[in-house]
C-alpha cells in the first residue's frame, strides 16, 4: 500500500509544471535566461567557472540582471565573510587593481561588486582574455581564482540589463 502511494505521488509531481530555464554556452560562459516566476523580473545571467579550482570546489564569476540593474559577483568555493570582502583583480598582464571592498552575499560565500566597480571591472574585462581575482576571507587569507573571458562580450550583449554602449 505504501509503495503504491509513493508511486502515485511521484507521478503527480512529475506533472507539475516547472519554470523553464534556457541555457546556452558562449565561449567560456554559460548564458542562463531566466525570469522570476512570481514577479516576471528579469534574472538572466552569464557565468564562467574558475580555471583552477579552490580548496573544495570551483568558483564562478557572474554578471546577472536584477530587473534592469546589472550585478557582478564572485561566488567563491569557500566561506569568505559576512562583512565586507576585500577583492583585487588583474586582467591579462595589466597591473593589478587596488584592493576594493565588495559586499558579502547572505551566506558569506560570495562578493558583490558595488556599482562603480561593476563599470570599472566590466570595462577592463571586455578586451581581456582572462582575469585573476583574489579575495580575502575572514582570517585575511587570500583565495585566488583565474577565469577565462572568451565569450564575455557576446554574453553581455544577450543580457537585457546591459546598456548597449557597455558591451
Amino acid at each position: 500500500m505504501r509503495r503504491t502511494a509513493l508511486i502515485a505521488i511521484a507521478f503527480a509531481l512529475a506533472g507539475i509544471p516547472r519554470a523553464s530555464v534556457a541555457q546556452e554556452r558562449i565561449g567560456s560562459f554559460v548564458l542562463v535566461q531566466q525570469r522570476d516566476p512570481v514577479t516576471d523580473r528579469n534574472r538572466t545571467y552569464a557565468y564562467t567557472t574558475a580555471v583552477d579550482a579552490g580548496y573544495l570546489e570551483t568558483a564562478i564569476l557572474v554578471w546577472r540582471c536584477d530587473g534592469d540593474q546589472l550585478e557582478l559577483f564572485v561566488k567563491a568555493a569557500e566561506y569568505l565573510d559576512d562583512d565586507d570582502v576585500i577583492v583585487q583583480w588583474r586582467f591579462d598582464s595589466q597591473p593589478p587593481s587596488d584592493r576594493r571592498l565588495w559586499n558579502p552575499s547572505t551566506n558569506g560565500t560570495g562578493a558583490f561588486a558595488p556599482p562603480d566597480d561593476i563599470e570599472m571591472f566590466t570595462a577592463g574585462a571586455i578586451p581581456a582574455r582572462e582575469v585573476v581575482v583574489r579575495l580575502w576571507d575572514y582570517r585575511y587569507n587570500a583565495v585566488t581564482y583565474r577565469f577565462r573571458l572568451d565569450g564575455l562580450v557576446a554574453s553581455l550583449r544577450r543580457l537585457p540589463c546591459v546598456p548597449t554602449s557597455t558591451s
